[in-house]
């Protein structure tokens, strides 16, 4: 699932507040630009070309929630317009409700985050949640 980070929220913000959810620094993965071009998610999005033709890749910082059971990459454009790609790790939830439950939770919390510059779940900061950890 891809999430836009609104225009009003700096993804050096995102960076630095997914610790507060419980997220872990995952380490820098690489993409290749073109297969998010082709998702249709990053439309969009600018990204860099070496040479006619061909797309850099892109280095990602990827995220892992204390939990387990979601991991998200923030992927920034050469405007630094940034989008999330969350992903739920389900491999580990493997039906399991209560975990299903947490992620969706964690997701949540992460849509606000974009969208609105802070994971409290209600009407933009109103009637905070508390992610589980």
């Amino acid at each position: 699932i891809v999430i836009p980070v609104s225009d009003n929220v700096n993804a050096n913000a995102v960076e630095a507040l997914v610790h507060t959810l419980g997220f872990i620094d995952d380490g820098e993965i690489r993409m290749n630009s073109s297969d998010l071009e082709k998702s249709g998610a990053f439309s969009d999005y600018t990204f860099p070309i070496p040479r006619p033709g061909r797309r850099l890749q892109l280095r990602t910082k990827q995220y892992v929630h204390s939990t387990g059971t979601i991991f998200f990459r923030l992927v920034k454009d050469v405007n630094d317009k940034a989008g999330m790609i969350v992903y739920e790790n389900r491999r580990y939830i493997n039906g399991d409700d209560e975990l299903i439950k947490t992620a969706r939770s964690i997701f949540a919390h992460l849509r606000n985050l974009a969208s609105y510059g802070t994971a409290d779940v209600g009407q933009h900061g109103k009637n905070a949640v508390q992610i589980p950890v």
